[in-house]
């Protein structure tokens, strides 16, 4: 399935939608956009529908599997609220909390950086180990990962906060990188 972006005369998503391979594929089997864009227009019975393609699924004539390792196509997956950029052809997603800036990649950072997976790692072992589905446990209806701190931003503290899995909640110190309490 192709996926595509329906904005408002602003460049805002109002919806995301599939639309069947074989509606936008050429002859070779490639995706084109603007024959989604007109399929589109016919169904929502609207010359003037504001769309962009905000997936793509081949390569070379190729279906392709997503590759989680590569930035997504148009820099963003959209969400309803997420913005198109018509100049960079980039959706740029809303903005989390007041105090995150958007970089020149169009994404949004903290104004502290994110505690690394290595930070918020707590085991024995000397890095983590890969996750499996049974390594997680439910306390007080949060799944968290036993070794692991998760970090959630706290927008009001401006710090990044993580459960442990004793139930306490602690904070990333961005100047010593530690968490306090200390585990």
């Amino acid at each position: 399935m192709a996926h595509f972006a329906i904005m408002d005369s602003n460049n805002i998503v109002t919806n995301v939608v599939t639309v069947d391979n074989v509606k936008v594929e050429d002859e070779n089997g490639n995706d084109v956009e603007q024959k989604g864009i007109d399929h589109l227009k016919k169904i929502f019975q609207d010359e003037n529908l504001n769309a962009v393609q905000c997936s793509i699924w081949t390569r070379n004539g190729e279906r392709v599997e997503v590759n989680l390792h590569k930035p997504p196509f148009r820099n963003n997956y959209p969400c309803v609220g997420a913005t198109w950029d018509p100049v960079t052809e980039n959706f740029v997603m809303p903005q989390p909390y007041a105090s995150w800036i958007l970089n020149a990649s169009q994404n949004w950072v903290p104004p502290v950086t994110k505690p690394t997976l290595e930070q918020s790692y707590y085991g024995a072992a000397e890095s983590p180990p890969e996750v499996q589905e049974t390594d997680y446990v439910t306390i007080d209806n949060v799944l968290i990962l036993p070794d692991r701190l998760n970090p959630i931003w706290n927008e009001a503290d401006q710090k990044w906060q993580g459960l442990h899995n004793d139930g306490v909640i602690r904070s990333w110190d961005s100047e010593t990188l530690t968490w306090s309490p200390s585990i």
